[in-house]
């Protein structure tokens, strides 16, 4: 009995601050034990986008949440306050554009938390990384458009999957961006 009443501690001791991508973590650990508000939840800030949708899922890490949108560019927002730090635009614009997929980024950013390096994928076919302060650091041309969120590995490999027209999974190297498989 004393173990069962000690677990709901033990948990809330467990609170998981970061969020770098999709899951959690590369084994998709993502139960988060906080404890619940004492009232009703409320908005701490919003984030609104009036030029396009906010269709993926956020990152969050080291005081930054992540996010990117069907106007083809990833957002960085100071996680306290929502402000804007910086935006990233891929690399065909504008994304509604039949050459650029039509619906810009909807890949789930992730983030390598070995050095705050941000990964996520495009309509336009591209995957892409950049640093914390949203200079690209590479991208790889895929053969399909990307939907799906990023995963970061244990050994920091970048996986993206592509929809038509060739429907694969990549694996890349999380430095270099080279294609590993």
């Amino acid at each position: 009995m004393l173990l069962l009443a000690a677990l709901p501690l033990a948990l809330a001791q467990q609170a998981v601050v970061d969020w770098p991508q999709m899951g959690r973590t590369p084994a998709y650990q993502s139960l988060n034990a906080a404890p619940l508000p004492a009232s009703p939840p409320h908005p701490e800030w919003r984030f609104a986008n009036a030029s396009s949708r906010l269709v993926s899922s956020p990152a969050v890490f080291g005081g930054a949440v992540y996010i990117t949108s069907d106007d083809g560019h990833l957002y960085a927002l100071e996680q306290a306050t929502g402000r804007l730090q910086w935006k990233f635009a891929q690399h065909c614009m504008p994304a509604a554009s039949l050459r650029c997929g039509v619906n810009g980024i909807r890949s789930s950013p992730a983030v390598d938390t070995a050095d705050g390096s941000i990964a996520f994928g495009s309509y336009d076919g591209s995957a892409y990384k950049v640093d914390a302060t949203g200079k690209l650091l590479w991208s790889f041309k895929t053969a399909g458009r990307i939907y799906s969120p990023a995963t970061i590995g244990p050994d920091g490999a970048v996986f993206v999957g592509t929809m038509r027209p060739d429907n694969c999974l990549y694996a890349l190297n999380g430095a270099s961006g080279r294609l590993k498989w």
